[in-house]
């Protein structure tokens, strides 16, 4: 078992060259249209794409990548205030970019017994930040929208970065969205052994869970040694995640996740 982690774990590592990732299991989404037309040259492809699928508000922060999150927010909040009426259960939605959105029923997983699949070496700085939240206590997928949130930022600071139009300087973009892989996970986790009949039959759980898993380490892996984003945080995380014993259940699932 050791040496089988171990190789599993070469994939992960920061000094090596990964395989070809297979194609991701395509969830089920929903066509969400844009809701306006707005360009801006500074934005770039991703963040404009996000900014014309508002709803509410009109995010503008100087930090582009904070744009991207609240924004990607404010669209969950839309479909969690409409659409809610023609699902049994609590839902939450996840707009990705390309006019795609998944809509998932919460498992009957409260939040706070959530925090127990999260082992202490992997709770990050953002852990006290977001956690314990009450109101989200019977809306779990909470802890999902944070982490496509962040995986948004991260993909809109990519883009940025790559089409020379980043102005922002150097920022732990990929900590948070690695932090909230992790979560994300535990919350799988949490929905196998707490409530393993939704967790056998809500396939789109389980496949939105390994499409965006497989979307984060394609990000992470683009972006890790550009300069804006290089610096030892969220290599240490992952260094953590992938050697300290007591994170070895989380880590084991994300990799079953990402074949």
């Amino acid at each position: 078992m050791i040496k089988v982690l171990f190789i599993v774990s070469l994939c992960w590592c920061l000094g090596c060259q990964s395989p070809a990732p297979q194609k991701p299991p395509k969830p089920l989404f929903e066509h969400f249209a844009p809701r306006k037309d707005t360009k801006n040259p500074a934005w770039g492809n991703k963040l404009q794409d996000i900014k014309n699928h508002e709803v509410f508000y009109e995010n503008n922060f100087e930090d582009l990548v904070t744009t991207a999150h609240e924004a990607t927010h404010d669209i969950s909040i839309h479909f969690r205030m409409n659409e809610q009426k023609y699902y049994a259960n609590k839902i939450n939605a996840f707009y990705v970019f390309d006019n795609h959105v998944a809509i998932i029923e919460n498992p009957p997983v409260p939040l706070s017994k959530v925090y127990a699949f999260i082992p202490k070496v992997l709770r990050g700085e953002l852990f006290a930040h977001y956690f314990p939240s009450p109101d989200y206590e019977n809306n779990p997928l909470y802890i999902w929208e944070e982490w496509v949130a962040y995986t948004n930022g991260a993909e809109v600071g990519l883009d940025l970065v790559q089409n020379e139009l980043w102005k922002q300087g150097r920022r732990d973009t990929l900590l948070a969205m690695l932090e909230f892989l992790v979560y994300s996970a535990a919350l799988v986790q949490a929905a196998q052994q707490l409530s393993p009949q939704y967790y056998k039959e809500y396939e789109n759980f389980r496949k939105f869970f390994a499409w965006n898993a497989q979307r984060t380490w394609r990000v992470y892996k683009q972006a890790r040694d550009l300069a804006p984003f290089d610096n030892k945080s969220h290599r240490e995380y992952l260094q953590i995640l992938q050697s300290n014993q007591s994170a070895v259940p989380l880590f084991s699932l994300i990799q079953e996740y990402m074949k």
